[in-house]
């Protein structure tokens, strides 16, 4: 009977419209069942997820399917968000995986909690989770979330080579990725008074050390007259290399032109951290990326 309404469920999953993913069935793990799935759309996403419509639909949300699992007296939900591309998911990531005991286990954008486990998969953002006591059914997240992206695999996408240099590897893998306000107010901070309502494509991470703090990013603008409004927003050279300049909130800004769309800049309460010191040999190089 079991596997007859896993059977029924699946069907009517796969009968509903939108971008094929290989849900996980009950023979696929031992003793775990399937108990119900539904599938969202932005129409629809409301019901499920209110109050966070707009900020999904600026990452380029497309679909949600929601499944629920059970092993023994373990139940977790797999949320599965497909968005416009990987960057997007990971942008997902950035906003609603923001509190992690440990990150990079599951792929290198990935979040691991009590009961908990968040995962930027391709242009797929994972979400598993407990519906009981928190960090009971942590096993079963974590055994969800690996059949899915075995059974799922993704295609490679680049990540900007800036972020891979030695000496911010250790945070590396928490880069966020944010294009347009609402991701940016989550993800950066830092940077809403200077890009404003300009287009954008922004990734960033936040560094640390004993001695200073600050954030660096990866700025994508629709032209090189966007760039410029930036670059004069923050006080900095328009030809877009400068070394590091004051700034009314007491921190020092310093920014790399990479070329007429594309632009490295740094912010920091150091003035020794020098951007140009920092930047790659070739700056444009994008690291082919896998998830695993």
């Amino acid at each position: 009977m079991k596997q007859l309404m896993t059977a029924f469920l699946l069907f009517l999953w796969q009968a509903s419209p939108g971008q094929g993913i290989n849900l996980i069935a009950t023979d696929d793990l031992p003793g775990v069942q399937l108990l119900a799935t539904e599938k969202y759309t932005p129409e629809t996403l409301g019901r499920y997820f209110p109050g966070r419509e707009d900020l999904c639909a600026e990452y380029g949300f497309t679909q949600l399917t929601v499944a629920d699992y059970s092993q023994e007296s373990d139940k977790v939900r797999l949320e599965v968000f497909v968005m416009e591309d990987a960057p997007s998911a990971l942008g997902m990531l950035s906003v609603f995986a923001d509190t992690c005991l440990l990150r990079g286990i599951f792929s290198a954008f990935s979040c691991t909690g009590p009961g908990r486990v968040a995962v930027a998969h391709g242009n797929l953002y994972l979400n598993a989770f407990t519906l009981g006591r928190a960090g009971s059914s942590q096993p079963l997240c974590e055994q969800l979330v690996r059949k899915f992206m075995s059974a799922n695999p993704q295609d490679s996408w680049f990540f900007p080579a800036i972020f891979r240099i030695p000496q911010f590897s250790e945070f590396t893998n928490m880069v966020k990725y944010s294009c347009g306000p609402l991701g940016l107010a989550a993800c950066a901070p830092e940077l809403t008074d200077l890009l404003g309502d300009m287009q954008f494509k922004c990734f960033s991470m936040d560094i640390t050390a004993q001695t200073y703090q600050g954030i660096l990013a990866r700025i994508d603008f629709t032209d090189l007259q966007v760039m410029n409004d930036f670059l004069a927003a923050a006080g900095l050279n328009l030809m877009g290399n400068s070394d590091p300049v004051p700034a009314v909130n007491g921190t020092y800004r310093s920014s790399y032109k990479i070329n007429e769309t594309k632009l490295i800049y740094l912010e920091c309460t150091s003035p020794e951290l020098r951007l140009a010191d920092l930047i790659p040999e070739n700056p444009d190089l994008n690291i082919y990326y896998r998830d695993h």
